[in-house]
């Protein structure tokens, strides 16, 4: 059972030390087996990379986001939206600074709305 409210069971920041350094220990959250045990196999890929992206400059919408643009979801055979679970690498400058230039004409930054999943989560 998920011992904190849904923005904590659900969120990424779910990682930590301690004062001791005894590794990476992780909340009760969907990365954690069910019983709320930790979950060494998200522990090793969530924690294998020594940077973190931290901003005040964002938009996050959740399952409330507006839909994509023609122009983004065939930029010369590119389709910026990724597919499923997972990360997408954008590299075309041009398909950066054209999309940029899109969301900031919708004037919404911050949190927007709230993920999908929440209406499914446990606990």
């Amino acid at each position: 059972m998920r011992r904190g409210s849904r923005k904590q069971s659900c969120g990424d920041n779910i990682y930590f030390r301690t004062e001791a350094d005894d590794g990476w220990l992780q909340r009760d959250s969907f990365h954690t087996n069910d019983d709320g045990t930790l979950n060494r196999r998200h522990i090793n890929r969530d924690t294998s990379i020594n940077r973190v992206l931290i901003s005040n400059d964002f938009v996050y919408f959740g399952g409330e986001g507006p839909s994509i643009p023609p122009q983004f979801r065939d930029f010369a055979g590119y389709d910026i939206c990724q597919k499923g679970v997972g990360r997408k690498k954008v590299v075309d400058d041009d398909l950066i600074v054209e999309f940029i230039a899109w969301l900031r004409s919708l004037g919404d930054f911050g949190y927007r709305g709230m993920p999908t999943e929440w209406k499914l989560a446990r606990g």
